[in-house]
């Protein structure tokens, strides 16, 4: 009787062991971003439709604490139709390089883990004469939820991402994104 007890005590820790190797906790991963954004230029200005195209590094620091370096392209569909719309300051559209902290929260299946960042950057902005540019600061905060597909190595799911950058006024222009995510690690 104590060596099936035994026996069976062994398999289900055996079993328990196998399921922490199937996805062990990723360290570092590659994150590309394909979102649907809407952005605003200034209080005056009109809201913009718009695309956003990222792509993250994030490496894992000390337990889960992490840094993360995105590259972001924030492009408009359907322009803003404000008023006082002023592109020289309060056009939306730009490349961004963000340097975020991060938090990472493990899931239960462990793999990639969920991750909250926050973080500033440059972002080079188009301006009202053709073929000059303006860089100015940016700050993000975004979060890539939890997966709805999980591979071994990679999954797939839902994240959401807020640019902040200065207008001419004493306002800011932003961009909310909310878009699908693909991760390898």
């Amino acid at each position: 009787m104590r060596t099936r007890l035994l026996f069976l005590l062994l398999s289900i820790a055996a079993t328990a062991g196998a399921q922490g190797r199937v996805y062990p906790e990723k360290k570092a991963f590659f994150v590309l971003g394909e979102s649907l954004a809407s952005g605003t230029g200034g209080p005056l200005g009109g809201t913009a439709i718009m695309q956003a195209m990222r792509a993250s590094f994030a490496l894992s620091v000390r337990g889960t604490h992490a840094i993360d370096i995105s590259a972001t392209r924030l492009q408009t569909m359907v322009p803003p139709g404000g008023r006082g719309n002023d592109l020289e300051y309060a056009n939306p559209e730009g490349d961004a390089l963000v340097v975020s902290f991060a938090e990472l929260s493990r899931t239960r299946a462990r793999g990639i883990p969920n991750e909250f960042s926050i973080g500033a950057g440059a972002v080079r902005r188009n301006t009202s004469e053709p073929g000059r540019t303006r860089d100015t600061w940016v700050a993000r905060v975004g979060y890539d939820a939890d997966p709805f597909t999980r591979w071994a190595h990679s999954d797939a799911g839902v994240g959401f991402h807020a640019f902040f950058m200065p207008s001419n006024t004493n306002s800011l222009v932003y961009v909310a994104t909310l878009g699908l995510y693909f991760r390898i690690g």
